[in-house]
């Protein structure tokens, strides 16, 4: 089994399933549509015994938090936990932890038969953020305060050069930079001229081999 615990969202399915609920709801989804939208993500392991157990009984706890619940929803986890197919599956390969699995099902059978929670509202989607910096674009920066002096930076310029685009996610766009340093007695005056300047060196970089500018 691909879990770590008995808990109903100790689970690789379960959290799969678990990170794509919660996009679907950022994306601003209404239940009828995220249902949708996942049970047609995992069409193909809706069709597998033991992973659609773990999917019904995912999805019907996140719905139930949620106020969200549907009657369908609902019955095919109740059948589940009643039929003690999951159970037994945790029986035949880990008799120990299957009786905290047990108290888990149970406690989940108890949540969906208890009155449906105050139903929340669909997410406002995030406002969709795309630099607009374009490819050639050069700015200068000049290290201010406390930072700048520790450092030894009062004298340089950072000059920053705006090469592509990165997407971040599917909400934000932002700008891949080179950065070159400077100072105020040498500012480039050609695009020789800066090719020929030193690139700042970095200490890390996340996320890709170049030097990311983040969101202003």
């Amino acid at each position: 089994m691909g879990t770590w615990g008995p808990g109903i969202m100790q689970d690789d399915v379960a959290e799969d399933v678990q990170e794509t609920y919660k996009e679907y709801r950022r994306d601003g989804s209404n239940k009828e549509e995220l249902i949708r939208r996942i049970i047609d993500d995992y069409h193909d392991q809706l069709n597998d015994s033991d992973d659609s157990e773990v999917i019904w009984l995912t999805l019907a706890l996140l719905l139930w938090k949620d106020g969200w619940l549907m009657q369908d929803i609902k019955e095919k986890a109740l059948a589940i936990i009643d039929s003690g197919s999951n159970l037994s599956r945790w029986q035949s390969e880990n008799a120990s932890m299957a009786r905290k699995r047990e108290i888990a099902l149970r406690d989940l059978e108890e949540k969906l038969r208890s009155p449906q929670r105050e139903e929340k509202a669909p997410m406002k989607p995030p406002r969709k953020f795309v630099c607009e910096w374009k490819n050639g674009d050069v700015f200068a920066y000049k290290p201010k305060g406390d930072e700048s002096g520790q450092h030894d930076l009062k004298s340089i310029i950072v000059l920053i050069y705006k090469f592509d685009d990165f997407v971040w996610d599917k909400y934000t766009t932002i700008p891949r930079v080179y950065l070159k340093v400077t100072n105020e007695f040498n500012i480039p005056n050609s695009v020789q001229e800066f090719n020929q300047l030193p690139y700042l060196r970095l200490r890390s970089v996340s996320c890709t081999s170049q030097a990311i500018c983040k969101r202003p």
